[in-house]
């Protein structure tokens, strides 16, 4: 990763955002947060949702990218532990992603507290492109105050 001065940064108003990145595949973590990096974005791998809570982790993260899994029948109660952990207000977006979406998973994944649920693509970059979107609403919705409100998920 190059090192990024103080004044490259006006895009993001001089606060690197801080991205945790939750996937199993651990291949896939490490492109992924190189990808986030290479655009000035920290971030973070960790395989699971417990291995994070395990670590008692207090430091700001702006967006969580959360692999699910429809099978896995702790999915929808990661979504909902993340949720609790990082509160309502207006801090951490949740965006949780899938190589697979069947139905009405989607739904209940919002339902939970998920801020998004998107299919997972197989290129890190096209994800780290796609997380950079969701990043800037994020910063966008904090500096309005109306981030994680209730009526504000798109």
């Amino acid at each position: 990763m190059k090192q990024v001065t103080e004044q490259e940064i006006p895009s993001w108003d001089r606060c690197l955002p801080h991205v945790l990145v939750v996937e199993q595949d651990s291949d896939y973590g490490h492109m992924l947060v190189a990808e986030l990096q290479d655009r000035s974005i920290r971030a973070k791998h960790i395989q699971t949702v417990d291995a994070f809570l395990d670590l008692n982790c207090r430091e700001r993260v702006d967006l969580v990218s959360l692999e699910i899994d429809a099978m896995d029948p702790n999915t929808l109660d990661n979504i909902k532990l993340l949720r609790t952990h990082f509160g309502e207000g207006p801090g951490t977006r949740i965006v949780a992603t899938s190589s697979f979406l069947p139905g009405a998973f989607p739904f209940l994944v919002e339902q939970r507290g998920a801020d998004r649920c998107m299919a997972k693509p197989r290129e890190p970059e096209v994800m780290a492109a796609a997380l950079e979107t969701e990043l800037r609403k994020q910063m966008k919705s904090k500096e309005k105050g109306w981030a994680n409100k209730l009526g504000s998920r798109e």
